[in-house]
């Protein structure tokens, strides 16, 4: 990818600066990172987009490939022999198993191992019980290699021997950073008007009169001193939450996961039924105590009612009588 040079450089600069007004005199408050911290962040930020993005959006479509295959496959009797035919041998052979990470301990890989034997999920859930294969996944976890193809290099090798099931939705992340730090710091654009872009925001530039190439104009969203009909200055708040739920909606329909915040809320709110239950059940347990503690207290006053009637008591027992009115 070519950078092209600076405008200022044949426009002068004047119109690229802040007023030179106000407390800053026309510079920016924030301090620069220095360039020994800037420039191997964006060389390597570069290398990732031109180099790795190939094989890291090929490792996604898989991922997703696979998801919706195991997600769609029902329970057959092919699919439990070829799940035995693939997994027995490697608990045999004392070999690696592929394990994916589960409330922070390995866990038999179930969507990969599914997918690569057209096994259903509920029989991939149900092997680990046959087979005790919960404990060696333990002892012996492996990797679950995407049958993608690598074609990035670092110094003319494989920047890595295969991509990983359970890191291809971590390296679109990475993947999607890196492609926001060189567009953050060659644009001068803000986070909001970065986040805001779509694809095809950057079309190839009309040539010139002369027939030179023309300026890539990248078009986004204007944020700063935006206002309504009214004239009143528009909160980001509803753009940042629109932003924020459109990539929910794509992490539950394109990675079949939960996002984290859905997952730590459902958690809480998981917890809350569970006291509420938990004080239904104390307050049910009072009531009971109560009505008992009241039909003892009738017993009482009708024993109480009847002992002065009779004959004889014991040398310890004192009867109480009740108070006259």
């Amino acid at each position: 990818m070519g950078i092209a040079a600076p405008p200022w450089e044949t426009e002068g600069i004047d119109d690229f600066l802040p007023a030179a007004m106000g407390e800053g005199g026309g510079e920016n408050a924030t301090e620069p990172l220095e360039p020994q911290v800037v420039g191997p962040l964006l060389v390597w930020a570069i290398r990732v987009v031109e180099d790795f993005a190939e094989d890291i959006l090929a490792a996604s479509q898989e991922n997703r490939r696979l998801s919706a295959l195991a997600d769609a496959t029902a329970v057959n009797p092919a699919g439990r022999a070829a799940l035995e035919a693939y997994l027995l041998p490697l608990i045999d052979s004392g070999a690696p198993l592929p394990a994916a990470e589960h409330r922070g301990a390995p866990a038999v890989a179930r969507i990969f191992v599914a997918a690569t034997t057209s096994a259903s999920l509920t029989q991939v859930d149900r092997f680990p019980k046959r087979h005790g294969l919960t404990s060696l996944v333990v002892q012996r976890p492996g990797p679950c290699p995407l049958q993608v193809p690598i074609t990035g290099r670092i110094e003319g090798r494989p920047w890595r021997d295969h991509v990983d099931f359970n890191e291809a939705a971590a390296l679109m992340r990475h993947l999607g950073t890196a492609a926001a730090i060189i567009c953050l710091y060659l644009t001068g654009m803000r986070p909001q008007e970065v986040q805001g872009l779509r694809s095809g925001c950057c079309p190839d530039p009309e040539p010139r009169r002369d027939g030179t190439p023309g300026r890539h104009l990248i078009r986004s969203r204007h944020y700063k001193n935006v206002t309504n009909d009214d004239g009143h200055r528009m909160a980001l708040i509803k753009r940042h939450a629109d932003l924020k739920n459109e990539f929910y909606e794509r992490v539950r329909r394109e990675a079949k996961q939960v996002p984290e915040p859905e997952r730590r809320l459902r958690e809480t709110v998981s917890k809350l039924k569970k006291t509420v239950s938990e004080q239904r059940a104390e307050i049910e347990q009072l009531r009971r105590q109560v009505t008992n503690l009241t039909l003892a207290s009738a017993v009482l006053t009708h024993q109480t009612g009847l002992r002065g009637n009779l004959t004889s008591t014991a040398h310890n027992v004192f009867p109480f009588t009740p108070p006259r009115s």
